[in-house]
């Protein structure tokens, strides 16, 4: 289901920031808690706006662990992707010039996800996704300052659409299939969930277990 039409008078420019997207939806996306166990938070994230997890059980320990089997199983999936050495930086890339070595080196040692791990799990769950985060910051650094950075990372292994202004950002969340939005800020993740994942009736993380087991 798509999600609520957004208004249909949106200002010129990008958005200022979370609270400014947030009031110029009707899609009643409110940031919720993910977990930060093993840098994972990005995948804590995707979860809830899958429905694979239910905000309550973000922290059990089953979750935990099934989400650290998903960070295995994407980069199983993404390292035979990565060129050995990073290529070349400038335009974007699906990969965000991520080597191979530096996936296994972000693997091995359970650090924070970057814009190949987004491409990855796009095309894993064939759902664009839409990270959303202050202007100025790295996906593992600071809060920067500006306006709201929005970038849209489709299925298929192609080069992200990136700080993207209002009008496609609200385009794109008229989609039949909208994006899953995520909010990186402070080097770390949160999920943005509608009020029905919110107020769900708790239940067991099995689709999540089902994509861990594929």
């Amino acid at each position: 289901m798509p999600l609520p039409s957004p208004l249909t008078i949106v200002p010129c420019g990008r958005f200022k920031n979370l609270m400014d997207f947030q009031m110029s939806t009707n899609c009643n996306l409110l940031k919720s808690h993910a977990s930060s166990d093993h840098y994972n938070c990005f995948l804590s994230s995707l979860a809830q706006t899958a429905g694979f997890v239910h905000p309550e059980h973000v922290n059990s320990p089953g979750v935990l662990t099934a989400v650290q089997g998903w960070r295995q199983r994407q980069h199983a999936v993404l390292a035979p992707k990565l060129q050995q050495t990073a290529p070349p930086a400038g335009a974007a890339r699906w990969d965000a010039n991520l080597s191979f070595a530096e996936a296994e080196s972000i693997n091995q040692n359970n650090l924070f996800m970057q814009g190949a791990h987004v491409s990855c799990a796009a095309d894993e769950l064939q759902r664009t996704i839409l990270v959303l985060q202050p202007a100025g910051s790295s996906q593992a650094g600071k809060c920067g300052s500006g306006h709201l950075t929005a970038n849209l990372y489709p299925p298929g292994y192609v080069a992200p659409r990136l700080d993207l202004k209002r009008v496609a950002v609200m385009a794109a969340l008229c989609e039949q299939l909208p994006p899953f939005v995520v909010y990186l800020s402070g080097g770390h993740f949160s999920p943005l969930l509608t009020r029905s994942q919110r107020e769900a009736t708790v239940f067991p993380p099995r689709e999540l277990m089902k994509l861990v087991r594929a």
